[in-house]
């Protein structure tokens, strides 16, 4: 099927790409439907771009952040790597999980005044986003769901976890410290 913007093209399977990138999955039965769906993404996708921001799956799963976000918010980078942010017992927002690279992840808070950082790994079972996101549930941490969030309440829970751009581009420019090793193997002698 083509689409009325150029730009936008029906991959195998159902995955829809903006300039050779994938950003959606369609699954529509009719094509009328599929049709408006892809008119719709196609103007945010433009939206997106004349903005500055990146076209990602994430930027186009999340419209409504997007589309109420300012162009050159400081927040961006903070917006587009962020994985989850959680709450003390309090219900206050006090840890963000930020995906870095190589499927690890670090979660980020101020407790007192002191910068906290918490790494999670990629595994044989899961990323690390996912790791650090079960071991945060174990200490008692509760996610709040930041799912079709608006601007202003996200970038609200970001500063109650104690966050700026600043240190999330510090944060994300680091290297990943080495994940530590398990316990070494008995080597026979």
């Amino acid at each position: 099927m083509n689409y009325s913007n150029p730009l936008l093209t029906k991959l195998a399977k159902g995955y829809i790409a903006w300039r050779g990138r994938c950003v959606e999955h369609f699954s529509f039965s009719d094509p009328i439907e599929e049709q408006d769906a892809a008119r719709d993404l196609a103007t945010h996708c433009e939206m997106l771009e004349a903005k500055g921001f990146p076209v990602t799956d994430h930027t186009c799963r999340n419209r409504a952040l997007y589309e109420q976000a300012p162009a050159g918010t400081p927040w961006l980078s903070t917006m587009t790597s962020y994985y989850a942010v959680f709450a003390d017992e309090s219900g206050r927002a006090s840890r963000c999980i930020i995906r870095l690279e190589d499927n690890a992840a670090v979660a980020v808070g101020v407790d007192n005044g002191q910068l906290v950082m918490d790494y999670g790994y990629e595994t044989e079972a899961a990323l690390g986003t996912v790791n650090l996101f079960y071991a945060l549930q174990d200490e008692g941490l509760s996610s709040v769901g930041t799912d079709n969030s608006n601007y202003e309440p996200l970038i609200a829970l970001f500063t109650q976890v104690g966050l700026t751009p600043q240190l999330v581009d510090a944060v994300l420019a680091a290297p990943v410290p080495g994940q530590p090793d398990a316990a070494p193997a008995q080597t026979p002698t």
